[in-house]
């Protein structure tokens, strides 16, 4: 596939191709790379690029409810990034004000638990157990963040934060 079928979205290497700029009298010396480009295009290569270097997400949640959409918007990109293997590997962590939102806000903890199915994402027990919410999160896993997110980030795990 080109990338150019109908509803599909042009891959970059056809953008380029497509680009007046790269078929003018300057950019004739780039018109050796015609091959690379159409072999880029296809989206079996362009996967396999993705799979060279796939990263390892730290998603931290902690956003509470002055600020649910953004808690909302990371739930959602970590859950697609597990989904689609848009990442290596993903570790969510909800902490602080999101805790709240987890115990407190029933729609959000029942979008958590679809959006991530048999996954469990982990919480701050410190927070949990000075709330007094560690039974209320039982669908999660309950650790203390400081070391962890600190031996995650020394694990490679790029941090997000929401």
């Amino acid at each position: 596939m080109s990338g150019q079928g109908k509803g599909e979205t042009p891959l970059p290497a056809t953008l380029i191709a497509a680009n007046p700029a790269f078929q003018s009298s300057t950019s004739k010396s780039l018109s050796n790379l015609v091959p690379l480009l159409f072999i880029q295009s296809t989206r079996k290569f362009f996967n396999y690029l993705l799979t060279l270097r796939m990263a390892k997400l730290l998603v931290l949640i902690v956003s509470g409810k002055e600020a649910r959409e953004k808690a909302v918007a990371g739930l959602v990109f970590a859950a697609n990034s597990m989904k689609f293997g848009w990442a290596e590997k993903v570790e969510i962590i909800f902490f602080g004000p999101s805790e709240d939102l987890l115990v407190e806000d029933e729609e959000f903890r029942n979008l958590v638990l679809s959006q991530l199915g048999e996954y469990k994402p982990l919480a701050c027990k410190f927070v949990a157990d000075m709330k007094g919410y560690a039974d209320k999160l039982d669908f999660t896993r309950l650790e203390y963040i400081g070391e962890l997110v600190n031996r995650l980030i020394d694990e490679g795990f790029t941090p997000m934060v929401f």
